[in-house]
């Protein structure tokens, strides 16, 4: 009997030093967000500077969320809109819906411990959208698009305001 509490004690050992990295949901996104970051174009227009942002993520049925946000520069403010959508296998499906223009219109991703990371191409253009796990109240948002010579990203540190 004692070598088996022995046994059970070095297993709580192990399972209570090692950091749990549980997957975030994506009622966990729902709420306001502002921060501030910085971004960096390259092609015609090579500009890198400051940006303020804030994020609304509401639930969009059962199994979506809306992300509607807005960047501000000192050269002016871009708004953006993206549909999620959690399929029955666990992976992501996303829409761009806002700017009309945007390109591509749908990427896939994931959602795990380290946030939701989608990524899409048409062809022509590339992108990338990171937000990492926010459970602590606070979060990154990492974004990049690339196509026609040109390129642009933006890194954001973000906190829950509501």
């Amino acid at each position: 009997m004692g070598a088996m509490i022995r046994h059970m004690l070095a297993i709580t050992s192990v399972l209570l030093s090692t950091p749990a990295v549980f997957a975030a949901s994506l009622d966990d996104y729902v709420g306001e967000w502002r921060g501030t970051g910085t971004f960096e174009r390259q092609g015609s227009q090579e500009r890198t500077g400051r940006l303020h942002c804030r994020l609304t993520i509401a639930r969009h049925g059962e199994t979506a969320i809306v992300v509607r946000g807005r960047c501000a520069a000192p050269e002016g403010s871009r708004g953006f809109q993206i549909r999620i959508v959690e399929t029955p296998d666990g992976a992501l499906g996303a829409e761009n819906v806002a700017p009309a223009n945007a390109r591509p219109k749908t990427s896939v991703g994931t959602l795990d411990g380290g946030g939701i990371r989608l990524r899409g191409d048409d062809g022509a253009f590339s992108t990338h959208f990171l937000l990492s796990d926010p459970a602590s109240g606070e979060m990154r948002m990492q974004s990049g698009a690339s196509g026609g010579g040109n390129s642009e990203s933006a890194d954001v540190g973000l906190k829950r305001v509501n």
